[in-house]
């Protein structure tokens, strides 16, 4: 499948697991809701998906530290409010059809991959100043969605799994680090 990534080798069955990055970008426009119903439609047995967090506190999907690449809008995420990241086209990039897509909040991913009860997900973090009120943010709402036993939190920045994984006291979640 094009715009998938080879998780794992399950060591039970000898099986490949497909994990759509950013959902299906081959096919929708990366990090929306209409990518990550199509990998799902697809067979991906994981999603992958990038979390950062906004001016007032709300974690929302976005790959890059700005808006300019996949909405219509420019400047970075952490300087524009959830009221202006939702009011930006994410999806008019990517094909006409896609007109009017939003960029979504973390929590309305995890409710529909909850729907999906083999989904697993990975949350990557975007962040590398996490704080401890962002990192409790997002394990509460892996609790909510009822998801964090099929999730890992994963980054590029060591300390920012280091105060995850600081307020996952119970290690409800896996997390990782992610190297290149």
């Amino acid at each position: 499948m094009a715009g998938y990534n080879k998780v794992a080798e399950t060591a039970s069955t000898k099986r490949m697991l497909v994990c759509g990055h950013r959902g299906d970008r081959v096919r929708t426009p990366e990090q929306t809701l209409p990518a990550f119903v199509e990998a799902v439609r697809a067979g991906a047995d994981a999603i992958e998906l990038d979390v950062q967090w906004t001016k007032d506190q709300r974690m929302v999907l976005m790959h890059d530290r700005t808006v300019d690449r996949t909405t219509w809008s420019t400047g970075p995420v952490t300087d524009m409010t959830y009221a202006e990241i939702r009011a930006c086209d994410a999806g008019s990039w990517f094909g006409p059809q896609f007109r009017g897509a939003q960029v979504p909040a973390l929590e309305e991913v995890l409710a529909f991959g909850a729907r999906y009860r083999g989904l697993l997900i990975n949350v990557e973090i975007k962040n590398p100043q996490l704080t401890e009120a962002q990192a409790r943010a997002c394990l509460d709402a892996l609790d909510a969605a009822g998801v964090g036993h099929r999730t890992i939190v994963s980054s590029f920045d060591p300390p920012a799994l280091a105060i995850f994984r600081s307020v996952d006291t119970q290690g409800r979640v896996r997390s990782g680090l992610i190297s290149h």
